[in-house]
């Protein structure tokens, strides 16, 4: 009657006390390398971070009501951390691994707790006893009673009552409410409630107590035994070595030599998990589709409507088996226990839905495995990483293995996965499977056969495979239309006006499906290699991009890489003028060259000039320094030039060169140059501007070579015999003379006006 007491005062305090602060929420994800926590800070409080070997606390100064832990495991396993402990001001994160810890607070009051992947935690530290595992009462219900008792008390059993005391005593110091009679009624009928509804479940068998024995639990938590290694000395005679101290050598033939061990082991040394957990192969029988599922379903309950885990397991099992995804994570959603200890089966329903896990649990971790889990981890990214290793032989012998009806699904998504990664062979093989098959080839395996022929420089081929499946009208056929369009132009042709008009149609009617923003770029695109420049622009801006800077970003590069290569002079000046980012830092260096070339083609090197600047310097390579140079040289800064062309290591630069040695006025230098690189024009412009033309300029050449023999020979001395030139002078004088004589005649005659 005590405990039913206390009971019945802590539910008249949450209906007619003083609300007191609730627990923070403790939420989790998974992500490649790491697991990430994330708590609401209380407004004005302060935290810190202790670490000790497998274990972390948080401490919340001016915190007291706990933590809700109740769904940290919902979407995270328990490989990294094991377990999670809330207190009132703290919380204890169990690890398994030797794990860095690391934490920031985002938007002023979010701490984010990253867990960092790590080694399994040494054996001196894997042995200390769970801190989990602590004495506590254990109910039992049975026939409408409900009676407590504790366990048998002992000196461990004080000491954890003493802490839990300890941890406690904030909670304990809070004033009790007084209950008026109308509520003191209520926590009675409430309680009485409570115990007949109990009672009557725990008598029909729908309610059953669950009181583990901690003490064998305590007892079981042994160390797991090491692996001894096999002494060869025992077998040999050895010459015994001299005794250097505590020093031991010890060779390859000292290992076990027990080679099945290392068999699930990636190249990171990760081991690999079962293979029996991504089986698909084996989850589905002979018997049609709805048989199986039909039997399995009467199965789901038992009589007392009690959720059957094992069969709810089949069940999820047997739909992804189908390619029915949303069943299969439908079924696992019955009991959040099915979802935390099957993650791969949440993986693999993602994929079945969605051709890729849009939030992978599991499988994402295990590429690199000699099992079917290297398929699977394929799958699960909708972009595979460059930089993530895949086995390719385990992923295509996986996919062979699968029925008929998921190949015909898996196989051109995975080729196009294999054919970004940059495995075309294994790409093409994946393909194959669906010919094998002899199931027919669908639109879907037509786009991964397209864009293996793109990749593999057959676009030609590529392009007319991409026409017949528009020709066709599937489901597809919209992404052929993107396909066509990307292809055309990476070739640098134009589009045709009816495929632009033919894909914003698409894009019009997919503008809310999962294809709006794929459909929206390709949209802008083919609008601006089609010479709609205008209706790019105006696209670009619609709501499916408002938030996606990076979309927006690809799409006007785009359309100022169309503008300077297809406008005419006017269309392009009103495109850049009126429509040039704010920030142009964030178009492509490409899309920045382009525009910043056909500014200084038509006058205007300062904007130009301008423009280029915005490119950051790691992202300036070869190509935008030689336009930067020909810009200095517009500008007449010559000197600025030569120095950037210094920069330049894989494009000629002698030809620009040698127009800043001409600015410069080296112009021998700038003939030597010119006349490396087979310039004959130039070369002999340099040479008349030099002060040693004479000897720079063959005598063949047109023109000046006349010249050139008319300054090389030797003029005759004149003879000044016979007083000419005295005679000379006189003549300039009087010519002088006479020419005083008519302006003064002329200042004196009076001109009428």
């Amino acid at each position: 009657m005590i405990r039913i007491a206390a009971f019945a005062s802590i539910l008249g305090l949450s209906i007619g006390g003083t609300v007191a602060a609730e627990p923070i929420v403790v939420r989790s994800g998974d992500h490649n390398g790491f697991t990430r926590l994330v708590l609401r800070l209380p407004q004005d409080s302060t935290w810190q971070l202790q670490e000790e070997p497998g274990l972390k606390t948080i401490e919340i100064v001016e915190h007291d009501t706990g933590f809700d832990t109740s769904r940290v495991f919902n979407i995270i396993p328990r490989d990294q951390l094991v377990a999670v402990r809330s207190y009132p001001s703290r919380l204890e994160l169990e690890l398994a691994c030797a794990c860095e810890a690391r934490t920031f607070v985002e938007r002023g009051n979010f701490l984010v707790v990253d867990i960092i992947d790590g080694p399994p935690l040494p054996p001196q530290a894997a042995d200390r006893p769970n801190r989990f595992i602590s004495a506590r009462p254990a109910s039992r219900f049975n026939f409408g009673d409900l009676l407590w008792s504790d366990f048998p008390g002992s000196e461990t059993n004080a000491r954890a009552e003493d802490q839990g005391a300890l941890e406690t005593e904030t909670v304990s110091r809070e004033p009790r409410a007084t209950l008026s009679e109308a509520q003191t009624a209520l926590v009675d009928a409430t309680r009485d409630q409570l115990l007949r509804g109990v009672g009557n479940a725990a008598s029909r068998g729908i309610l059953e107590p669950a009181t583990p024995n901690l003490d064998a639990l305590l007892e079981d938590a042994t160390p797991a035994p090491t692996l001894e290694i096999f002494d060869s000395s025992e077998t040999e005679v050895n010459v015994a070595p001299a005794d250097y101290g505590n020093i031991r050598v010890t060779t390859s033939r000292d290992s076990p030599t027990n080679t099945t061990a290392n068999s699930g082991l990636m190249t990171s040394g990760a081991v690999c998990p079962e293979p029996d957990r991504v089986a698909v192969p084996n989850w589905g029988g002979d018997l049609d589709l709805h048989s199986q599922i039909g039997t399995l379903r009467r199965q789901l309950y038992s009589e007392t409507d009690r959720l059957n885990a094992e069969v709810a397991i089949k069940l999820a099992r047997l739909y992804i088996y189908f390619g029915f995804g949303a069943e299969a994570k439908q079924t696992l959603s019955l009991s959040e226990a099915l979802t935390s200890t099957h993650p791969e089966l949440v993986d693999l329903a993602d994929i079945m839905e969605h051709g890729y896990a849009r939030n992978p649990r599991f499988v994402h971790r295990f590429s690199d495995c000699a099992s079917p889990l290297a398929l699977w981890a394929a799958m699960a990214a909708q972009t595979f990483p460059a930089d993530q290793v895949l086995n390719e032989q385990a992923t295509l012998r996986a996919l062979a293995s699968l029925p008929s009806h998921l190949k015909r699904f898996i196989a051109p998504i995975l080729s196009k996965r294999l054919a970004d990664h940059g495995s075309l062979d294994s790409a093409a093989i994946a393909l194959r499977n669906i010919e094998w098959d002899q199931s027919g080839e669908t639109a879907g395996a037509q786009l991964a056969e397209a864009k293996i022929e793109n990749k593999s420089g057959n676009s030609e081929t590529a392009e007319s495979i991409l026409l017949n499946v528009i020709e066709t009208n599937t489901a597809e056929t919209p992404q052929a239309t993107i396909a066509l369009i990307d292809t055309l132009v990476s070739e640098g042709e134009t589009v045709p006006a009816d495929l632009a008009l033919l894909v914003e149609t698409y894009a019009f009617e997919n503008r809310k499906g999962p294809l709006a923003k794929e459909l929206l770029r390709a949209h802008v695109i083919a609008s601006a290699y089609s010479g709609q420049f205008e209706k790019a622009f105006q696209a670009s801006q619609s709501e499916i991009s408002h938030g996606d800077d990076d979309l927006l970003a690809d799409m006007q590069s785009h359309i100022f890489v169309a503008l300077s290569r297809l406008a005419d002079d006017i269309s392009f000046l009103d495109g850049f003028f009126d429509h040039l980012p704010s920030s142009p830092s964030s178009l492509t260096p490409a899309a920045i060259e382009g525009v910043s070339k056909r500014l200084l083609e038509l006058g205007f090197p300062n904007d130009a000039n301008e423009l280029m600047s915005s490119v950051p310097v790691g992202k300036q390579g070869d190509r935008h320094k030689l336009t930067q140079a020909e810009i200095y040289l517009a500008l007449d800064q010559p000197q600025a030039a030569i120095t950037t062309l210094a920069l330049v290591r894989d494009e000629p630069v002698e030809d620009l060169r040698a127009e800043a040695l001409l600015q410069l006025g080296e112009n021998r230098e700038a003939f030597e140059v010119f006349r490396s690189i087979d310039a004959e024009t130039e070369a002999i412009r340099s040479a008349w501007l030099a002060e040693e033309w004479i000897e720079l300029l063959p005598s063949e050449t047109p023109v000046l070579g006349e010249i050139q023999s008319l300054a090389r020979e030797t003029i005759a001395p004149l003879n000044a015999a016979d007083g000419m030139l005295e005679a000379a002078i006189a003549e300039v004088e009087n010519s002088g003379n006479a020419r005083e004589t008519l302006e003064t005649l002329l200042q004196s005659v009076a001109v009428p006006r």
